[in-house]
């Protein structure tokens, strides 16, 4: 959720310096919530690679003009020659005015997906957008059905997010309207768990990186989500600090106070989460009940098939059954 900074670190902490390029390389454009930070953290380890630390909304800015780029130009000048350029925002995948912008200013980008069973998905979704107080703060159960009927999209616009991004076979058939399939490299995180190394070396050669050179390491992070209602209730306090929305509401951005009450009171309740609630408060189940979760499927179902048949995708282990 955080805006891209025009001086730009990448993946190893180090500040990069060489002549400005053309265009990116690679882009990870999600699925949200489906291993998205472990790939570009993965990745960022590869000599070969340039990745941004930070999550680039530029794509999707509501104030997007195609005549002021800075964050893009930026980007590309704070690299090192001869690296693969890569950025990445998990929400791309499910945002439709992305691909035509993509398609005008890095045409010849790799697309980068990652995939997950879209019900599991949606459930920690759930949690992530509750956190930051961007959905009510219902039990699972509850709040998910209240999505699935369209009860809150009126009051709570992100709200739809929560399903919509699940939608993998609709949303890539979007994106080949504007982008040739060949570009699109798609793996599904049961692949990355399985197979971190190789399934990384599949990504690098697509990118055209060296494989021989993947060397992932263990300590690679990924965006754990929490799935406590109480610590996500006691974490939701210091949203008014960190969390606003743009004029329209349209999308929410995240900043970190440095300085004064705010970071002092972020800081708080941030260590009393880790300290005290962490340690104490059970996770929620992880799954809704199983009327729900067949509702779900069903939401789910008739494009899974359209993601299998069209993009060969292997999803018999996900909300088919």
């Amino acid at each position: 959720m955080e805006m891209l900074a025009c001086c730009a670190v990448n993946s190893r902490g180090e500040h990069s310096s060489g002549g400005a390029r053309e265009s990116l390389d690679f882009i990870i454009v999600g699925a949200q919530k489906a291993a998205s930070t472990l790939l570009a953290d993965a990745l960022g380890q590869h000599p070969e690679i340039w990745m941004s630390d930070t999550e680039t909304h530029f794509f999707r800015d509501p104030y997007y003009r195609e005549a002021a780029l800075p964050e893009l130009s930026g980007l590309l000048k704070a690299t090192s020659a001869g690296q693969r350029i890569g950025i990445k925002c998990p929400n791309y995948l499910g945002s439709p005015e992305v691909p035509p912008r993509i398609a005008r200013h890095a045409p010849h980008a790799s697309i980068v997906v990652s995939l997950r069973d879209p019900v599991r998905r949606a459930v920690s979704a759930y949690y992530w957008y509750m956190l930051w107080g961007v959905i009510p703060d219902l039990p699972l159960g509850q709040g998910l059905a209240a999505i699935l009927d369209g009860k809150v999209d009126g009051t709570h616009p992100c709200a739809r997010e929560v399903l919509e991004y699940g939608l993998y076979g609709k949303h890539l058939t979007h994106w080949e309207r504007f982008l040739p399939r060949k570009q699109f490299v798609i793996v599904t995180d049961a692949e990355l768990k399985r197979d971190l190394k190789g399934t990384l070396g599949f990504i690098v050669a697509r990118i055209g990186a060296s494989a021989r050179d993947v060397v992932p390491d263990p300590t690679t992070r990924s965006n754990e989500g929490i799935y406590s209602l109480s610590r996500i209730r006691f974490l939701q306090r210091r949203n008014r600090f960190v969390f606003t929305w743009n004029t329209g509401r349209q999308v929410p951005e995240m900043r970190r106070p440095t300085r004064g009450y705010p970071a002092a009171f972020n800081a708080a309740v941030v260590g009393i989460d880790r300290l005290i609630l962490q340690r104490t408060c059970a996770d929620d189940s992880l799954m809704p009940a199983p009327d729900l979760v067949e509702r779900l499927r069903a939401f789910y179902r008739e494009d899974l098939q359209l993601l299998r048949s069209n993009f060969g995708v292997p999803v018999e282990d996900w909300s088919l059954r």
